[in-house]
């Protein structure tokens, strides 16, 4: 159902519970006219109230932000209260993750609609999270909006990065100042989605946060002359279940960059994976 009025009778026409009637002649002449297909069909649905309830909730309050290029426009202002209640109300711990959730959308007219055949929801709207790791509170939300030119309520610093590093920094910047702490740094850990050696410095020498996290090996940063395994001589799960694990699989490789204080390192599992940290404050 839209969420834009309608023309003619506007919102109300849709959730008429009967026919429209009209009034013709005068004194004893006068007759009521039934017009026919007239029944709002959205009564059926959901009542009236509640669609303007939803809509006050999921609409910009002004008409400029819709043309704004933004395309998640429409949670905008919910999201945006979120996230301004959270920074008011929530003390953040020295841990923090960052981490993609998605919510299920089939609709073909979701601007921000993502597709992804691994997930249990192939197509499903994603959303990016700063959370506290002990208390689970919600720091910063946004959506993922793709590669979006306009770029659209993202921090001035965030702007021209990769699509998952710009929507990292922009919500450690969002958060705010308050990230910071006098005796040192707080900690995020994020998957390889996201995470990146370049990331990783960029995020302790701009907003003091320490990183950790798997890395894929075409991220910025990574070195991938000297971490190289391969994919083939990885244990399979018989072996791991069995304890079978001994000799090449067993195989661990570190890179250490002393200049910027990065570590990345490779070890062989049921595959091989990839980790970056930060060493040093």
């Amino acid at each position: 159902m839209s969420l834009s009025p309608v023309d003619g009778g506007g919102h109300p026409a849709h959730f008429r519970p009967k026919n429209k009637e009209l009034s013709t002649g005068f004194s004893s002449k006068k007759k009521t006219l039934a017009i026919l297909h007239s029944m709002g069909f959205a009564q059926k649905i959901v009542s009236l109230q509640r669609f303007k309830q939803m809509r006050a909730a999921f609409h910009p309050e002004h008409k400029r932000a819709a043309n704004s290029g933004d395309k998640c426009c429409q949670l905008r202002a919910a999201m945006n209260q979120l996230n301004a209640a959270a920074f008011s109300a929530f003390d953040q711990g020295p841990n923090l993750s960052f981490d993609e959730g998605g919510v299920a959308c089939r609709s073909r007219v979701c601007p921000v609609r993502q597709h992804n055949k691994d997930k249990r929801d192939e197509h499903r709207a994603d959303f990016f999270v700063l959370a506290d790791a002990k208390t689970h509170a919600v720091l910063h939300l946004d959506v993922h909006q793709g590669e979006n030119a306009s770029q659209v309520s993202v921090h001035e610093d965030a702007k021209g990065l990769p699509a998952t590093q710009r929507a990292v920094v922009n919500a450690v910047l969002e958060a705010g100042s308050h990230l910071e702490t006098r005796s040192g740094c707080r900690h995020v850990a994020m998957d390889n989605r996201c995470q990146c050696p370049e990331l990783a410095v960029l995020l302790r020498e701009r907003c003091r946060l320490c990183s950790t996290g798997t890395c894929r090996k075409k991220r910025k940063g990574w070195n991938s002359d000297l971490l190289n395994m391969a994919k083939k001589e990885a244990a399979t799960k018989a072996e791991l279940s069995k304890g079978l694990v001994g000799g090449p699989q067993n195989e661990t490789k570190f890179a250490c960059d002393k200049q910027n204080g990065t570590m990345a390192c490779q070890w062989r599992d049921s595959k091989v994976v990839n980790c970056g940290e930060i060493l040093r404050w």
